[in-house]
């Protein structure tokens, strides 16, 4: 350090001065604070000749590019920022520090947070250039948000968390997923010409991942699931020039934690368990509460019992004295109108899975395998059916469920891929008024008819896309080929229709139900001490 201190005497004003400053520069501060604090022998003539270094070479380069006029790609704004800000922290100078979190919030450069990264779809101002100066350029963003944060501020989650939307963007395309992508008015006007994100270096991944997830996740409860996949194929993270590296070892608090939501087994005490109890495509404090039902018609010894024979539906509501929204596949003669008994199917524990956020599960009356997950008002079912002219999902929203019968119900068709309605739960001595849900539900493919039925008879009516009264129900009938997936997304509410669709909106807009089923768990939410 002291020779190259003694040795350096300028960086030439070359284009690419500041992004040298920057990428080296910060790995010059950083082993300075580093003996300066380790090393005893480090006198403090010694820290000021290479603070001088520092001062009169690095630090002019950067101040220059603060103060001129944009011109380059994001990653530069935050590569020279990290740097300066390291220097701000060395020499303890406030004034320093507060015009680089000052670059990184509101500067009129490519290299700002609301600058470099989509607030609506988390795409990259480089995306269209190539992966790896996007992911060159989040990861200088990230170094920024982790330098402040040790200072006790919080720039990871400016502007409503866009950080994390970003890397979220860039490990989805990089896995091989599709992306959204928009040409960018970008702030020199100079990058606006790419109409496709690039492919070039996709899948090749620096090591950037291991410290923003780390944060939002293990510090914050929050979830990244596609770059946990990432992690899941990179770990350990390794080396590279251009960032601070070794993720896994320098930015991995999981390590020093139990994952207790891993010890979760949700099968526990489903040989004789109580409506409510049994919890598996659900979320913690979730309004859905989705599962499997093999037992409906009573409070005790219902919901999902393990040692049943049959699935009778999947409902909705799983709560003290509340349930709803039954829907069941099938394939075949259609059965819906003569309720459960007949159109419930046996099913395997063979190849079923359940634990927290997921279920999966194969009915085999009908060949169909069902997966389940939610949100915390919308349930998500994934259903692989077999080859056939007559493939069904049925609404039974007149079904009696755990607590008591369905007063009254009214369900209709909206689209070819939409249903909605509402149902009344009947009144209980603990429950002492008639209670409604609303519902209303999207599917991934359009259906070719609807069929209704009420009090056990199918109705035959001019208009079979609405029915409502006791008993009463609705099936959307397709074709499906081996093998083929088709997904539903049903909402609820407590207020209306309306404000079930708003639920949906708001919280699963899309249809990846991967990304849904990976949501991870705030750890936080379980945890035993003494």
């Amino acid at each position: 350090m002291l020779g190259y201190a003694g040795t350096l005497k300028r960086i030439p004003e070359t284009n690419d001065a500041p992004l040298l400053v920057g990428l080296e520069g910060l790995k010059i501060i950083y082993a300075t604070e580093i003996l300066r604090h380790t090393y005893k022998k480090m006198t403090v003539v010694q820290f000021n000749e290479i603070s001088r270094m520092i001062r009169e070479v690095f630090l002019p380069v950067m101040e220059n590019f603060y103060h001129r006029k944009p011109y380059t790609n994001g990653n530069w704004g935050p590569i020279v920022t990290k740097a300066y800000m390291a220097a701000a922290i060395l020499w303890d100078n406030e004034e320093m520090y507060n015009k680089a979190v000052d670059f990184y919030l509101h500067a009129n450069d490519n290299g700002t947070i609301a600058h470099y990264i989509s607030g609506d779809t988390g795409q990259i101002q480089e995306s269209g250039r190539d992966q790896g100066h996007s992911m060159l350029g989040i990861g200088a963003l990230a170094t920024v948000c982790e330098i402040a944060w040790q200072q006790g501020d919080d720039l990871y989650s400016a502007l409503d968390n866009r950080l994390m939307k970003g890397f979220e963007y860039v490990a989805k395309y990089n896995l091989g997923y599709n992306v959204p992508f928009a040409v960018w008015k970008d702030v020199t006007g100079k990058y606006s010409n790419w109409t496709e994100i690039s492919n070039k270096g996709r899948g090749r991944y620096m090591p950037i991942f291991e410290m923003t997830y780390n944060h939002f996740v293990i510090r914050k409860g929050m979830q990244m699931p596609y770059t946990e996949q990432v992690l899941r194929q990179i770990r350990p993270e390794g080396y590279d020039r251009d960032q601070p590296a070794f993720g896994s070892l320098l930015f991995n608090e999981a390590g020093t934690k139990k994952n207790y939501v891993d010890l979760v087994n949700p099968f526990v005490d489903s040989h004789r368990s109580r409506w409510f109890f049994f919890s598996s495509a659900c979320r913690p404090f979730g309004m859905v509460s989705l599962s499997p039902d093999t037992d409906t018609e009573h409070s005790w010894g219902s919901g999902y019992l393990y040692d049943s024979k049959q699935i009778r539906c999947f409902s909705h509501v799983h709560n003290w004295q509340m349930s709803g929204v039954a829907v069941m596949p099938t394939v075949g003669e259609f059965k819906g109108h003569l309720g459960m008994n007949a159109y419930q199917s046996a099913f395997t524990h063979d190849g079923e899975i359940a634990k927290p956020g997921y279920h999966k599960v194969k009915l085999t009356d009908y060949d169909i395998t069902a997966e389940l997950t939610s949100t915390m008002r919308v349930g998500f079912h994934c259903y692989t059916f077999p080859k056939s002219d007559a493939s069904y999902i049925l609404f039974d929203t007149g079904a009696f469920l755990a607590h008591g019968p369905t007063a009254y119900s009214e369900v209709w068709k909206v689209s070819d891929k939409e249903i909605a309605g509402w149902e009344m739960m009947e009144r209980t001595g603990r429950r002492p008024k008639d209670t409604p849900v609303y519902f209303y539900a999207q599917l991934s493919k359009p259906m070719d008819k609807v069929v209704s039925w009420r009090e056990g008879r199918i109705e035959s009516n001019s208009n079979p896309e609405r029915i409502s009264g006791k008993n009463a129900g609705m099936a959307v009938r397709f074709k499906t080929e081996k093998d083929e997936k088709v997904m539903l997304k049903v909402a609820i509410s407590y207020v209306s229709v309306e404000q079930a669709r708003k639920n949906m909106l708001t919280e699963l807009s899309g249809w990846d139900f991967e990304q849904v089923s990976s949501l991870l768990f705030p750890n936080g939410m379980i945890g035993l001490e003494g």
